[in-house]
This record gives structure tokens, sequence and C-alpha cells, in this order.
């Protein structure tokens, strides 16, 4: 995308959310003190950016890229069939890039409207927002197409039933919000989504797994209230959609 140019209609957005990315930073700090986040970069940031980078040349005039601090975007320049199938292609295979490196995420890819300004760092709109809200309510590591994304697709004749070597329709955990006399409490359920079968890409049933060890060996005293839920969440779908 060039530096000049602004997209302004409705497209495909994709956005990840780097599970596990805020603690990391923390631990890093309290053990190299003051002044030297650049090392963080170095060692652990920059791969991320690597992996984005790269995979953003994959169709370098219709899937674009851009992040702020553990949030990467995707997104395509309309909302055609193909572009959609360009934007699922794409971070898809950034899912299994980002797990091989050891980091847990969360994505969703949504549909609607966007105004983005590269050049002056602008995004905004209802495709932004969708992609980002179906993003943090999953309860889980993985990728799914959001209601109103699907609903694009239909009115497009495409029916994801039809692709079940990467699309699995699924009751996704998710968790959500419900106050009551200022009192906020999360809930965990499910919704009926259609999920990317990340698990059939090379390699990513032992990512998590390992990903899994590392986070009961770190965590063995709240390991079941802070993370077992999202692993066993992830493995329990990986196990009924093989």
């Amino acid at each position: 995308m060039e530096a000049d140019k602004v997209i302004n209609g409705n497209c495909w957005v994709t956005c990840f959310d780097i599970l596990g990315f805020t603690e990391k930073v923390s631990e890093f700090e309290k053990g190299s003190g003051r002044g030297h986040l650049d090392v963080f970069v170095d060692v652990f940031y920059q791969e991320l950016l690597d992996e984005l980078q790269r995979h953003g040349k994959y169709w370098p005039d219709k899937i674009f890229t851009t992040w702020f601090s553990d949030t990467f975007l995707f997104f395509t320049r309309d909302d055609s069939g193909v572009s959609f199938t360009h934007n699922s292609t794409t971070v898809t295979n950034f899912c299994q890039s980002v797990m091989s490196k050891g980091w847990p995420l969360q994505a969703a890819i949504g549909f609607g409207q966007l105004y983005a300004d590269k050049s002056n760092n602008i995004f905004v709109g209802s495709g932004l927002i969708d992609a980002y809200s179906y993003t943090e309510k999953q309860n889980w590591i993985g990728l799914v197409v959001t209601p109103k994304a699907n609903n694009r697709l239909r009115e497009l004749g495409v029916e994801l039933r039809r692709r079940p070597v990467r699309f699995k329709e699924y009751d996704v955990p998710v968790k959500r919000k419900k106050i009551e006399k200022g009192v906020c409490t999360i809930i965990e359920e499910t919704e009926r989504l259609f999920a990317v079968r990340i698990h059939k890409l090379s390699n990513v049933i032992r990512y998590i797994e390992h990903m899994k060890k590392e986070a009961v060996h770190k965590n063995p005293k709240d390991y079941n209230d802070r993370y077992g839920v999202k692993y066993e969440n992830t493995l329990k779908f990986f196990k009924q959609c093989l």
C-alpha cells in the first residue's frame, strides 16, 4: 500500500492479539531495568514484525498490514470474494508462523467499512471494530470468521460449509461481560462461529502443547485460573475436529 493511498469503503479486516505479550514485557522490564526495551524489541518483537512484513508481501497490492504493540492488522482493498480468499490464506499462514515462535494468539476475520490512511496512521471503521471485538471475546487460541463477515460471504455466494478442509462451524468458547448494579461479571459461554482449522497446519498441535507445558512450568500456582481454560478449550477443538 503506497503511503499516499487511502482505503475508504467495505473490506475484510483481520485482527490479531498476541497473548502473553504484556506479561513478557513486564517480566523483561523487571529483569533488565530501565532503558533496555531496545533489547526486547531485537530479541522478541522484531521477529513478529518480520513475519508480519513477510506475509504482507504475498499480495502486496491486495493485502495491507499495520500494527500497534501486540495488535496486528491485515486488511484488503475491497470486500470481494477473491479478497477474502487472499486475506484468509495470508492470515492463516501468519498464525502458523507466529505460533512457531512460541506466541499464542487470538484472531478474527471481520467485515465492514474501514478508513485506512497509513501515511497519517489513521484506521477507523466498523470493519475494524467487528474484527477487534471478536478477537477479544474468544476464550481459546484460535482464528474465527465473524458473523458479519460470514453474512457478507453468503451475499457473495460463498458458503464456508463447502470449505471443510479449512473451516469448521463450531461452538467457539467466548467471554461476555455482564454488569448488574455496577458489578462486572465475566460469563463464559459459546457462540456458533466458523473457525479456521489451524491444527491442520504443520506442527501447530505440537506448538500449542509445548506452549501449554511452558505455561504450567512458569505459572504452577495460577495456571488453571489464568491459562488453563484457553489451552484446554483449544485442544478440545483440535480433538473434536480432526
